[in-house]
């Protein structure tokens, strides 16, 4: 991977959320995504992913980041939102959130 690669892979990565939503419904792309674009502040633009149970949060700036985490833990409908910065060679099939800092 050339040097320029490797920088736009971590600019876009370090502004990247990962997180669970706890709650026995299940909630679509499309609606954690409606979700995030009419009840978040943002001044640029976030794309929700899933893989598998796990949703990534992808802004555009990082002062929406920023803004997100300091506002964490969320909710949507009701169902408690757990965010974390992205982490290196983070392995999605073990991951779960054990611990919540309020």
């Amino acid at each position: 991977m050339d040097h320029d690669r490797a920088v736009a892979s971590r600019t876009y990565l370090n502004r990247t959320l990962h997180g669970l939503i706890r709650d026995d419904e299940f909630f679509s792309i499309e609606r954690v995504q409606e979700y995030v674009e009419h009840c978040w502040l943002l001044r640029g633009e976030v794309n929700v992913e899933r893989r598998g149970s796990i949703y990534l949060f992808h802004f555009s700036i990082e002062e929406d980041l920023d803004d997100v985490v300091l506002g964490s833990p969320l909710n949507i409908n009701g169902a408690l939102l757990v965010l974390q910065h992205w982490t290196r060679n983070l392995v999605f099939k073990n991951f779960d959130i054990a611990h919540i800092s309020l």
